[in-house]
C-alpha cells in the first residue's frame, strides 16, 4: 500500500465517520420534533416552552380555569417561565385574581398546569376574555408559539331578572 493509498483509505474512513455522526444528530433532531407534535417547533435540549391551545373556554361559575403549559422537544434540565394575566374584555380583580407567576419544570417534566381563579359575581356581563403570556424563560429554554392564550369566561347570570 502506498501513500497515496492510505490518505484515500483515511479519507473513506473520515466520510463514513462523518455519515454515521449526522444520521444520529438527524435521529436525535427528529425525535425532538416528533415530540413538538407538528407545532413547527425548533428542537431545543431543555424544550421549547407553549401553550396547549390558544383558547381556554370557563364557565363563570367553576370558579376555576385551567390552562396547561408545554415543554416540547427537550426536557433537559431545570427551566423556568414566567406568566403574566393581562386585562381584556375581563378586568383583574373583578372578573379573575391574579396577575403574574412562574412555573417552574424540573428535569424531564413536560406539562404543567395554572389554575386561575374566576369570580363569579352576579353581574350580567356577556362572555369575558383574558390573556395568559409567557415570557422570560429560564435555563435554556425558549418560548415557542402558541406562547399566549385567551381565556373566555362564560357569564352564568344571564337568568337573572333584573328590577
Amino acid at each position: 500500500m502506498n501513500l497515496k493509498d492510505s490518505v484515500r483509505l483515511g479519507s473513506d474512513k473520515l466520510r463514513m465517520v462523518i455519515i454515521v455522526m449526522i444520521s444520529i444528530v438527524l435521529v436525535f433532531t427528529l425525535q425532538g420534533a416528533a415530540s413538538a407534535k407538528g407545532k413547527g417547533i425548533t428542537y431545543n435540549k431543555h424544550g421549547v416552552i407553549v401553550m396547549h391551545k390558544e383558547l381556554y373556554h370557563v364557565k363563570e361559575g367553576q370558579r376555576y380555569a385551567a390552562v396547561t403549559v408545554e415543554r416540547l422537544g427537550g426536557s433537559m434540565g431545570n427551566v423556568t417561565v414566567d406568566y403574566c394575566l393581562c386585562d381584556l374584555t375581563a378586568k383583574k380583580g373583578s372578573d379573575f385574581l391574579g396577575s403574574s407567576g412562574t412555573i417552574a419544570f424540573r428535569n424531564g417534566e413536560r406539562t404543567k398546569r395554572i389554575q386561575l381563579k374566576i369570580i363569579d359575581d352576579q353581574i350580567i356581563e356577556g362572555m369575558e376574555t383574558f390573556r395568559v403570556k409567557l415570557m422570560n424563560p429560564k435555563g435554556g429554554a425558549v418560548i415557542g408559539k402558541p406562547g399566549e392564550a385567551i381565556v373566555e369566561i362564560i357569564d352564568n347570570d344571564n337568568n337573572v331578572v333584573v328590577a
